[in-house]
């Protein structure tokens, strides 16, 4: 390997590598919330400390591009500053084949981070998922602090003192019964968790059977008890959905091409029981997703270039416009990724999203570059 690119390479990775740690420490940082609320679920300190590593690669798809940003900014700007380009130029190097080895560890850190988005972080955000739903299965008075759970089952709850996930007070819980579309209610003046087992005290129940007959009302059914005993996870079932379902985020890229497979195959099949506009939807929605993983994996690639192209310099003056350019075209492509995750089922809409950023980096960047292979600054 020639001695400029073990050194362009090498001066990268140096700096690629202090930046990735420090956005995914303050990426951490801001996970913290999470992991507070997971905490109070009265999870273990082993299952704390999982969840946590679990969380890790989640940050990895985005500090990765940004510390390349940096480095790559950095590396140029620092080599004109000192006029090390100047002097390569001299040498009769190009500005592309000094840029060339910089995209080259680039396109390796993009291979990686493509990896990462489509296998690991899938894997790890399934695994702490599984464990919340595990908790929440366990400990029904974890589910009654849990808005989100309660939601997808349309439950409205209402309780008094608490003690973390042990125990609650003052307990009032209303279920929509859809099978009968009725109302049933639930009131208890303590509810506590033993091992497995959840106790009520001074529990009253109202709940209805509905009549037959025409102009009738439907019979109430009352039960007072002063003390009570349950499997925690039966009734842990009625607050929270029955089963766990996988969503594309949780599908490795495989299982997700697999998946595109089976749904493409029952719409060529022209089968008159299934619902085609659903399916449409899921399929875009998994084509969605495979292009959301590759447009972060590649990002790598658009960051290091635009950076490189933006740190150089050859005039003696030093303008501020290519800084604020390199930030603005990082916010825009940000923006774009996370506005084009959410309108994954219009699939156009999303390739154009994704791409557009892509496109403006790749035009300033090429036109800097044969700016400044002319001389002009």
């Amino acid at each position: 390997m020639p001695h400029l690119w073990r050194y362009l390479i090498s001066q990268f990775f140096k700096v690629m590598i202090l930046t990735a740690t420090a956005f995914m420490a303050v990426l951490v940082v801001t996970r913290l919330e999470e992991t507070a609320r997971f905490a109070a679920m009265g999870a273990t300190l082993k299952h704390i400390f999982l969840f946590n590593l679990y969380e890790m690669p989640h940050t990895l798809p985005l500090a990765l591009p940004l510390s390349c940003l940096l480095s790559a900014f950095v590396l140029t700007r620092r080599m004109s500053v000192s006029y090390e380009i100047s002097a390569l130029r001299a040498c009769g190097i190009s500005l592309k084949e000094i840029l060339l080895p910089v995209m080259v560890a680039a396109s390796i850190v993009a291979i990686a981070n493509t990896y990462i988005v489509s296998e690991i972080t899938t894997r790890t955000h399934l695994a702490s998922r599984q464990m919340i739903n595990q908790l929440t299965s366990m400990n029904p008075l974890v589910i009654l602090q849990n808005v989100q759970f309660l939601k997808q089952k349309e439950v409205f709850v209402e309780t008094g003192k608490r003690n973390g996930a042990e125990s609650a007070q003052d307990v009032v819980v209303v279920v929509n019964n859809k099978n009968q579309g009725r109302l049933n209610l639930f009131t208890a003046k303590k509810l506590s968790l033993n091992e497995d087992v959840l106790k009520g005290e001074q529990t009253c129940l109202i709940s209805s059977l509905p009549t037959t007959e025409d102009n009738n009302f439907d019979h109430l059914i009352l039960e007072n008890e002063r003390s009570f005993f349950c499997p925690a996870a039966e009734f842990s079932q009625i607050l929270k959905k029955t089963r766990f379902r996988l969503s594309v985020d949780y599908l490795c890229m495989p299982m997700l091409l697999h998946q595109a497979s089976d749904i493409q195959n029952v719409l060529d099949n022209n089968v008159v029981s299934v619902d085609k506009k659903t399916l449409k939807q899921q399929l875009n929605k998994i084509h969605g997703e495979i292009i959301r993983r590759f447009s972060y994996g590649l990002s790598p690639i658009a960051f290091t270039f635009l950076g490189a192209t933006m740190g150089l310099s050859i005039g003696r003056k030093r303008s501020q416009k290519p800084l604020w350019l390199v930030i603005g075209l990082a916010t825009l492509t940000m923006s774009t990724f996370v506005t084009a995750k959410e309108t994954g089922k219009w699939i156009y809409l999303a390739i154009i999203l994704y791409s557009l950023p892509y496109l403006l980096i790749s035009f300033v960047g090429v036109r800097r570059v044969n700016r400044l292979s002319r001389g002009e600054e």
